[in-house]
């Protein structure tokens, strides 16, 4: 049994303070009971509570309407039922509480109307107004006070469902008419003209077209004119004034205001789409539908309806559709696409529970019976209808639906409309989700006529079943495998469906269209090959989500995709995409690094003297894709850059016009050509004499200027000069000697050792040369051991600030800090190695070690280092960044491991291990 429904003690307590002086003691249990009554038929909650007060306490006379309220039953019935079932309509009432007493009127309440009917009311009430938003005001106000008496009529079931569709599409087709004419006109006065009103033809679809609008729907619609011509007193054409009509008519309409807004309007479904121009001319139209025109929009077009303008036009377009949206014969293919339109969708509906898109739910009555409509249209007029119910009905007179399909197809329609009706008159919102628990859930199935929630489900389960059985026997195409996305284990299955619809459409989502039917097709082409590659990836975000920013960034699709049917071409770009984040971010970015893929030219052995006239992002993007796919090994790449800069360097100096004596040399891993794809580049710049490099500093300086400004984005760094930053720029030859041999340290000389020319008076090079290799061999052995091995500590206190890496390529003891110590240590302890040492690049360099008594150890020194700075090539190459940290996060490190595996056989782990092992032993051996 039912428990008698009781307002809460917070409600009980409101209205007493707001019926005091308004009626005796003695009517006051009366008037509670009578509300409760009422409220006990709905699920009625405290939201509900709120909304009875809210309307009582707008009320003009307060005292004569809670008296009436016991008198007259239905009074308590509208009232309760407008505050328990929507929101929206008690913001109406609220703010227009004089349409409350039309509601009490059960005639006016009940009373049909028709276009014509609306029409005269409107205009006779728009002609009171003269200024432009008076107008719009007004309007705003007929949609209030109608949606309030349609509303109402729907909630107590004083009509029934199609006559609740029919008047929220006339409402809408009305109004949506004069607004734009309102602003034809206004157009007009603000130029002056007199426009012809049957030049233009604005046309209305999906549910306004069908004549079945929800109470919340966006209103789509299509615009287009007779012929173009120009206005010479105003220097405009036709085609202008009517965009610029449409830009004011979806401003005025859209947007919300005090007086709230009147219809969201949408232009997107026109030909080419959002970013075309909003309007064009028939003949536009007629050519687009003839060359371009696509099977979705055949079946969008079945809604097509007049709302204004030339009734002429309309018939002139409508006359031209109809064998385009109902071809004579019958057409496999057309199935097919209207299957795929609806497998995207299913894709996109993350939401579950939305009645709209779920399996078995509106989409799939409204497909099946568009496909039988397109179809068989050819054949039987009668099935030409933009309206849902009188097609299904008609299908069923054809024998095309069975009674038993016609049945279930209705009754699962109203069912799933009167949902959405429900839950957009509660807010006005345009939502189809059915709420998951709660109050909400409580009131729409009481709403709906169930005893209970579960019964409510139970409906809803079986409308489902049954409708999608229908579906499948209509639409299959005998297609019964999962859709790509859900073979492919995403961590992110929603986001890697938003990026799959993109991929196949342009967005993915029915009728907004980006990519047009050639594009479309390419990718069906070859997305099977990107479907298995994602399958055997490990990281199948990672590769989906670069894959969609290449083809965001990259212009025309359709050119691209023609190229991406080579399944070879492709398989190397879902590579790059797996294993690069350098390369797809320098695509992005730079537009030529996206043709140099589209030529293939990253795939060509290049001169450096070609490359040289490359910009450095261009040869980071060239590089960096070679490097992913392992066409290069990773001592050409270092030398490359190092070669690179070289040129770079000298003919940027012999185009400048000076009269300088210097030399300028490279220190570091560009001296040494073991660059990664983040070093800095350090160089020094030394003068010939103490008097040059004082008078001149200002040459100097432009030419370190010249030079930082033209290598950008390269960091260009001089510090490694003599006491370092803080120094003058520019040393002379004399004092940078001086320097070396009385106070540089063992760390500086190591720097120096180091030294390659690059341009300039060479003399002057092989001056400091020379003083870094006599200073060197004065110094004791022991002391450079032990200066060292300070440096090495330095260096792994540093190291405690690196938290969430796992290891740290080159300052981890082990690493390539440690491999550098000890050639160092060994170079600098030995004159005729030094000698021979200074300016070689860092791997011709084993071998020349390799020469002496530790020939073993260097050929473990050799293979520690090139693994480790393989390693770290591959960290900034896959993760774009610009450290040596080998990332501690599972999903990351597995990305780097199935580099390393797959193109060098590398496995990281026991690399790492062995390498770190074996390079501190030797660190051991060699400094003690």
């Amino acid at each position: 049994m039912k428990k008698k429904f009781s307002f809460s003690n917070g409600f009980i307590t409101r209205i007493i303070e707001l019926t005091e002086g308004s009626i005796q003691s003695d009517q006051f249990e009366p008037l509670i009971k009578c509300l409760e009554h009422e409220a006990g038929k709905f699920h009625f909650d405290n939201s509900s509570e709120s909304n009875l007060l809210r309307i009582l306490n707008s009320l003009y006379d307060k005292k004569s309407f809670i008296q009436e309220i016991t008198k007259y039953p239905h009074h308590p019935e509208i009232l309760i039922s407008i505050t328990a079932n929507s929101n929206y309509l008690t913001d109406i009432v609220v703010r227009n509480p004089e349409y409350l007493y039309q509601l009490f009127d059960q005639e006016y309440i009940i009373k049909d109307f028709n276009n014509e009917e609306l029409i005269r009311e409107v205009d006779n009430g728009v002609r009171r107004y003269n200024s432009f938003n008076a107008k719009l005001n007004y309007l705003k106000q007929i949609k209030k006070r109608f949606t309030l008496k349609i509303g109402i009529a729907d909630i107590l079931k004083l009509i029934d469902f199609t006559t609740t569709t029919r008047q929220l599409s006339i409402l809408a087709n009305v109004l949506t008419s004069r607004l734009f004419n309102i602003c034809y006109e206004e157009i007009e006065a603000k130029y002056s003209i007199s426009l012809d009103k049957n030049k233009f033809c604005l046309c209305s679809l999906g549910k306004l077209g069908g004549n079945e609008l929800n109470y919340s729907s966006d209103i789509d619609l299509l615009l287009f004119y007779d012929e173009n011509e120009l206005y010479d007193a105003i220097n405009k054409e036709y085609h202008e004034l009517l965009s610029e009509t449409s830009l004011l008519f979806i401003k005025s309409s859209s947007e919300i205001t005090d007086k709230g807004y009147l219809y969201r309007v949408d232009f997107r479904l026109r030909p080419d789409g959002k970013y075309s121009p909003l309007c064009k001319s028939l003949n536009d139209y007629i050519k687009y539908y003839e060359t371009r025109g696509e099977d979705w929009e055949r079946q969008m077009l079945i809604k097509l309806n007049f709302i204004t303008g030339s009734h002429t036009l309309f018939n002139n377009f409508r006359n031209f559709l109809k064998p385009y949206i109902f071809p004579i014969s019958y057409s496999q293919p057309l199935k097919e696409q209207i299957h795929k339109i609806k497998k995207k969708i299913e894709l996109s509906n993350s939401d579950k529970e939305n009645v709209k898109l779920f399996k078995g739910g509106i989409r799939d009555i409204e497909f099946s019976v568009q496909a039988l409509q397109l179809i068989n249209g050819g054949k039987i007029p009668e099935l030409k209808t933009g309206n849902t119910i009188e097609a299904v009905n008609s299908l069923c007179l054809n024998k095309l639906l069975s009674n038993k399909e016609k049945k279930i197809f209705l009754d699962a329609y109203y069912f799933y409309r009167k949902i959405e009706h429900f839950l957009q008159l509660m807010n006005d919102t345009q939502t189809h989700l059915i709420p998951e628990s709660g109050d909400m859930q409580k009131k729409l199935s009481m709403f709906l006529g169930f005893g209970s929630v579960s019964e409510f489900k139970m409906q809803l389960n079986q409308h489902r079943k049954d409708v999608r059985k229908i579906y499948e026997s209509i639409i299959s195409t005998g297609d019964n495998a999962k859709a790509p996305v859900e073979e492919v284990k995403f961590k992110d299955k929603t986001r890697a469906i938003k990026s799959w619809n993109y991929l196949s459409s342009g967005i993915g989502i029915y009728g907004r269209k980006e990519f047009d039917q050639r594009t479309v097709s390419l990718f069906e082409e070859f997305s099977p090959n990107i479907f298995e590659y994602l399958k055997k990836s490990s990281a199948p975000d990672r590769v989906l989500d670069n894959f969609v920013k290449i083809i965001r960034s990259v212009t025309p699709t359709s050119i691209w995709y023609a190229e991406l049917c080579d399944k070879l071409f492709l398989k190397n770009i879902l590579s790059l995409c797996e294993f690069s984040d350098r390369t797809i971010n320098l695509l992005v970015i730079d537009k030529p690094c996206s043709e140099q893929l589209l030529t293939r030219k990253i795939f060509q052995d290049i001169s450096i003297e070609e490359l040289s006239k490359w910009t450095y992002n261009q040869l980071q993007f060239y590089l960096s894709a070679r490097f992913s796919l392992g066409l290069l090994k990773q001592e050409i790449l270092s030398e490359t850059i190092a070669g690179y800069l070289i040129n770079r360097i000298k003919n940027l100096l012999a185009q400048t016009d000076t009269n300088l004596n210097f030399f300028i040399a490279g220190l570091g891993s560009f001296s040494s050509s073991t660059l990664s794809f983040a070093s800095d580049i350090d160089l020094i710049l030394v003068a010939e004499s103490e008097l040059e490099a004082v008078e001149k500093e200002k040459s100097y300086l432009t030419l370190t200027g010249l030079l930082q400004e033209k290598l950008k984005p390269l960091a260009l760094d001089f510090r490694l000069r003599p006491e370092g930053k803080r120094s003058q720029l520019i040393w002379s030859i004399g004092k940078f000697n001086e320097y070396i041999r009385t106070r540089a340290k063992v760390w500086e000389l190591e720097a120096f050792s180091k030294l390659s020319f690059i341009y300039g008076n060479e003399s002057l090079f092989n001056s400091l040369t020379e003083t870094v290799i006599k200073t060197a061999e004065n110094l004791p052995a022991e002391m450079i051991r032990n200066e060292i091995k300070i440096m090495d500590k330095k260096i792994k206190t540093e190291l405690l600030g690196y938290n969430g890496y796992l290891f740290n390529i080159k300052k981890q003891s082990g690493g390539l800090a440690t491999v550098d110590f000890i050639i160092d240590s060994v170079i600098l302890s030995n004159k005729d190695i030094l000698k021979r040492a200074i300016g070689v690049k860092r791997y011709k360099l084993f071998g020349l070690l390799a020469k002496g008594a530790q020939n073993d150890d260097v050929k473990i020194l050799n293979k520690n280092f090139r693994t480790l700075k393989l390693i770290e090539l591959a960290v900034q190459n896959i993760f774009d960044v610009s450290n040596s940290l080998i990332p501690l996060s599972d999903e990351k490190k597995s990305v780097l491991s199935r580099w390393l595996k797959s193109f060098h056989g590398i496995l990281v782990d026991d690399e790492l291990k062995n390498i770190v092992k074996t390079n501190n032993e030797l660190f051991k051996k060699y400094l003690g």
